[in-house]
């Protein structure tokens, strides 16, 4: 078994959805780089290149599968072997997006944008991330004006009894005295 006929199967697997096999085959395939880039330190560059592609092949996984901690992972240690990994940053990116981590998101895409300006995949993701923030603002903005308005209309309703309360205790005590003078 071999590091390529690994990582073509999980290309296979991949092109087929099956992204749990995918994901499996690419994890086996990475155990095979470093083993290699040991024994033959001539093709060190090679094995590198390969481990990154297996690390970004495993995000590619594991985010069809919402997976966004393995995401992040993988990301991480593709950015260790290349920290101007475009696809790298675009990935993570694309996990903090649906994890509605803006910031995070926002970071990666500006460093990747910043490598490269002309990234499509990049700007669309950034106009996607801004509409998907504004669209989850609005919601909460929905969410607690509601909350409020309960709030508010609770506490009108508190006072309201609270006057009467201290009517009826008036009228009471004014009864009581009326009373107590015939």
């Amino acid at each position: 078994v071999s590091t390529q006929s690994t990582g073509a199967r999980g290309t296979t697997a991949f092109k087929q959805k099956q992204f749990q096999l995918a994901r499996d085959q690419f994890k086996r395939a990475l155990t095979f780089t470093e083993p290699l880039r040991e024994a033959l330190p001539d093709d060190q560059a090679k094995a590198t290149a390969l481990a990154l592609s297996l690390h970004l092949n495993i995000a590619a996984c594991a985010l069809k599968q919402a997976d966004y901690t393995t995401v992040n992972a993988a990301c991480e240690a593709a950015l260790k072997i290349d920290e101007r990994n475009v696809k790298a940053l675009y990935r993570r990116a694309q996990a903090a997006v649906a994890s509605t981590k803006w910031d995070e998101a926002e970071e990666d895409l500006r460093a990747a944008i910043s490598i490269d300006p002309n990234n499509k995949a990049v700007r669309e993701e950034i106009a996607a991330m801004k509409r998907r923030r504004a669209d989850q603002s609005k919601k909460e903005e929905r969410i607690f004006s509601s909350m409020f308005e309960r709030i508010a209309s609770g506490d009108d309703d508190k006072r309201k009894a609270r006057l009467a309360a201290v009517r009826a205790e008036r009228e009471a005590a004014a009864k009581a005295k009326q009373a107590d003078e015939q």
